[in-house]
């Protein structure tokens, strides 16, 4: 044999080693698994770099897993908005819970006993069948409207609009609505704004509902008009307020919504002033009957 070959000399009936096998790499194996430890890390860098930032008190917290304890802290009609509340702000998140008025959605400050009216609901008429709320305008809920409404902090919507599919689900199943409006702005309020926080709302909760397989009714973006500018109801008292928005809604669109059940979405129910002036609107114009359903109801 000549010297140097790679060739070695075996023993005359031993098998051939055959080919040499290398040992995959690591990474070969589990690509996943290095993508993933990837992700962690510059996951834990963002987080260094840019720390969360609590929706309510504006305080650094680590976002809970699903696991942790933060997890219980709150209900499940919270549940959307935790990743953006820090413990003790999702803790003081109140849902409007029974008994409560049949009409307009008032949480009674008894826990025990039955629905019932309210004593304004008994001695006046409302425009309006039925007032549903999420949760208690106070705490982070509150915050939580104040960072979409005035802050512009849209990341919110989708959350919150889950968080009112969620209601209508548990209000309406058994009678749904055949058209859901939002409450509009101005349109010199528009303009300043950017955006209209009902529709946002409206539209975050049909988005989703679809997503899920679960379709809404159907959305009227345009049906209804705000056709006078006024100030805001911020600060007004129960009667000013019902001054102040009086005459303020035309509907566009009246054959659109003849003889059909609607609902009326906003983010906030104060006085009622707002949603009545909406509703006396579209029940004036032919509709068979207009609901509310609202993010979040002042407690009285």
């Amino acid at each position: 044999m000549a010297h140097g070959s790679h060739d070695q000399t075996r023993l005359v009936g031993q098998p051939s080693p055959g080919p040499v096998r290398r040992r995959p790499r690591h990474d070969a194996e589990h690509p996943g698994r290095i993508d993933g430890v990837f992700r962690r890390f510059f996951k834990a860098m963002a987080a260094f770099v840019f720390p969360r930032r609590c929706a309510g008190c504006g305080s650094f917290w680590d976002p809970p897993n699903s696991s942790g304890a933060e997890a219980t802290v709150a209900t499940d009609v919270f549940a959307p908005i935790r990743p953006f509340l820090c413990p003790d702000c999702l803790g003081g998140c109140r849902e409007v819970k029974r008994p409560l008025c049949t009409r307009c959605g008032l949480m009674f400050t008894s826990r025990s006993g039955e629905d019932h009216r309210c004593s304004e609901c008994l001695s006046r008429t409302r425009p309006y069948g039925m007032a549903r709320a999420v949760g208690v305008y106070a705490g982070g809920l509150m915050h939580v409207v104040h960072q979409l409404k005035y802050q512009g902090r849209l990341a919110l919507a989708p959350a919150m609009g889950r968080m009112l599919g969620e209601a209508y689900r548990r209000y309406w199943s058994e009678c749904p609505v055949d058209g859901v409006l939002p409450i509009p702005l101005h349109r010199r309020r528009l303009r300043r704004r950017g955006f209209n926080q009902a529709d946002l709302l409206l539209r975050s909760w049909l988005k989703d509902a679809a997503a899920a397989g679960q379709p809404g009714p159907a959305r009227g973006a345009r049906i209804l008009e705000r056709i006078r500018a006024t100030p805001p109801q911020t600060g007004l008292k129960r009667s000013e307020r019902r001054r102040n928005i009086r005459g303020a809604f035309r509907v566009a669109a009246q054959g659109d919504i003849e003889n059909r059940r609607l609902l009326l979405v906003d983010d906030v129910f104060t006085t009622g002033a707002t949603v009545e002036e909406a509703a006396r609107a579209l029940r004036a114009a032919g509709a068979a009957s207009v609901d509310v359903l609202t993010l979040a109801r002042t407690p009285r």
